[in-house]
């Protein structure tokens, strides 16, 4: 884009949130059978200790499921460090480019992507 100048360009590998969203799921399994041995040892009715720890595995899943749910997982993308002159619309320049951060001058951007509308 004319009026743009780039001072850097950078490549962000993104996480796959499926995978951190698997293993947070397992280590939920053996906290709550964990947790739920340790009910079961102190109780005498198994019935709680099995719902205590379902109930637990339940909450923890839907925590990790919520809380790594994948914001943007387009994988790796390209983040760009540019200053813009006074001649580019800033209009034109937001429907292009996405600005993650502004320190002064220069702008950190990653590209908007094009969605595909059907006509």
């Amino acid at each position: 884009m004319d009026g743009v100048t780039v001072l850097s360009e950078e490549v962000v590998k993104g996480s796959s949130p499926e995978i951190v969203l698997i293993l947070g799921t397992i280590f939920a399994i053996i906290v709550s059978f964990a947790f739920g041995g340790a009910v079961a040892v102190l109780s005498d009715n198994n019935t709680v200790a099995i719902s205590i720890t379902d109930t637990f595995t339940f909450i923890i899943v839907l925590s990790c499921a919520i809380y790594f749910r994948p914001l943007e997982s387009k994988g790796s993308y390209v983040k760009y460090k540019v200053t813009i002159d006074d001649s580019v619309s800033f209009n034109e320049f937001n429907a292009k480019y996405k600005v993650l951060k502004q320190e002064g001058k220069i702008f950190t951007v990653v590209e908007r992507e094009v969605e595909d509308k059907d006509d």
